[in-house]
C-alpha cells in the first residue's frame, strides 16, 4: 500500500470524511477544543496539495538516507 493511500484511510478514519481536494471545511468533532475561529475543522485541501506531499517527501528522503548509509 502506497503512502497516499494510507494516509487517505487515516485522515477518512480520523475524520468521517472522504480524503477530497476540495477548500470545504470539515467539522470534525473529535477536534473541537472551545475556543477559536477554526475551532474543530480541517481543511482537505491543505491535505492534498500541501501536507500530503511534504509528509511524502520527507518519508522519501529519510529512506533514502537510509539506504546510502545501510549500503
Amino acid at each position: 500500500m502506497g503512502a497516499c493511500s494510507t494516509v487517505a484511510r487515516e485522515f477518512a478514519r480520523l475524520t468521517g470524511q472522504p480524503l477530497t481536494d476540495t477548500d470545504e471545511p470539515l467539522r470534525v468533532a473529535a477536534f473541537v477544543t472551545g475556543s477559536g475561529m477554526s475551532d474543530g475543522h480541517v481543511l482537505p485541501s491543505f491535505w492534498v496539495r500541501t501536507a500530503i506531499p511534504i509528509l511524502i517527501d520527507r518519508w522519501a528522503a529519510v529512506r533514502s538516507s537510509r539506504a546510502t548509509t545501510t549500503a
